[in-house]
């Protein structure tokens, strides 16, 4: 997971990632393979909170709104404004990527995907 700052005005100070959850990585997306980057717009209120989120970069409703979920989960110190906190913009890559491909046996059923990977820690 990664944490970006949307360029800020002169004098505001972007908030600092404190803690958060993983999306979760459905079972229907790992059977298809799907992987890539959600990419959320995120505004972190002065609470340190997680307010309005838009999906700029999607990878398809499900997935989507695991990243949605797991965002405004999401706990920060707040930016701020001559010392004062204030609601700023981030930008927040949630990285969906499987751990590998499906086993392969001959004969019988084949066992199913291993546990994705869901994302990265936040930088």
């Amino acid at each position: 997971m990664l944490v970006l700052v949307e360029p800020v005005e002169p004098g505001v100070k972007p908030p600092v990632y404190v803690k958060g959850v993983k999306p979760a990585y459905t079972a229907d997306a790992l059977r298809a393979r799907i992987e890539g980057t959600v990419t959320l717009g995120v505004v972190v209120l002065p609470d340190g909170t997680v307010g309005d989120v838009t999906v700029p970069t999607s990878l398809g409703n499900a997935l989507d709104l695991e990243a949605v979920k797991a965002a405004r989960q999401w706990r920060f110190k707040p930016g701020t404004k001559d010392g004062r906190p204030v609601p700023v913009q981030v930008k927040l890559d949630f990285q969906f990527k499987s751990l590998g491909k499906p086993a392969r046996r001959m004969g019988g059923r084949a066992s199913g995907h291993r546990p994705a990977t869901g994302n990265q820690e936040p930088r």
